[in-house]
């Protein structure tokens, strides 16, 4: 995942909404994700990654009679370089809505599917867990990060639920609507059914080319 010179920085607590058990007598985690973050929950400066959901490991005994244990991530992380973030921007958003509306773009984002990005989730705690939608808790299809104070950190890392996804559009908002799903902007990636989201994972965000070339100049 992370480089291991990196710190990684905690996720707070209130994330995590209960712990309980399985009828097999596993444990299971039920987490929140909400759907929108300020830059000190998933920002970090060079040299840091961040951990805005919970991990989790197993703890055993070494030989040394250490307490060991690896940790999982449950999620897949979206990390975005603050650098290449458009100057207008003011939220980052994250939908895999059926429709998404942009002011001013003659065609429309593709439709997705709705699959969810926040709200409560659970995941059985053993080899290979990731996070599933809970089952009497609300989940949304869009999560939003306000871009303000981000010229503190290098990198924002957003929580993607690991799934594949018809159409997961990253869009750099510059302004909202009065519609629900419909923003001043551009997207700045689609993600789709082959997108590399997987638990444990760090993905970085690589815009996609907008085919007008920057003119060089020479000195």
């Amino acid at each position: 995942m992370s480089l291991p010179s990196e710190r990684q920085l905690a996720p707070k607590i209130l994330d995590i909404y209960g712990l309980s058990a399985t009828s097999d007598r596993v444990a299971k985690l039920s987490v929140t994700i909400p759907q929108d973050y300020v830059a000190d929950e998933v920002g970090a400066q060079e040299g840091q990654s961040r951990m805005p959901v919970p991990f989790w490991g197993t703890a055993t005994f070494g030989s040394d009679g250490s307490l060991e244990t690896e940790m999982n991530g449950l999620t897949a992380l979206l990390r975005v370089d603050v650098s290449t973030l458009p100057a207008d921007a003011r939220t980052l958003v994250l939908t895999s809505h059926y429709y998404t509306d942009l002011e001013g773009v003659e065609t429309a984002p593709e439709e997705g599917d709705g699959e969810p990005l926040s709200g409560t989730f659970d995941a059985v705690l053993e080899p290979g867990a990731q996070l599933a939608p809970n089952e009497i808790f609300y989940s949304y299809d869009t999560l939003r990060v306000n871009l303000s104070g981000t010229s503190a950190y290098r990198h924002l890392y957003i929580p993607v639920v690991a799934a594949a996804y018809r159409a997961l559009h990253v869009i750099a908002v510059a302004g909202d609507s009065r519609y629900p799903y419909a923003w001043q902007g551009r997207v700045l990636k689609t993600y789709r059914q082959d997108s590399p989201f997987r638990p444990n994972t760090i993905v970085a965000l690589e815009p996609e080319s907008t085919g007008i070339r920057t003119p060089r100049i020479n000195r």
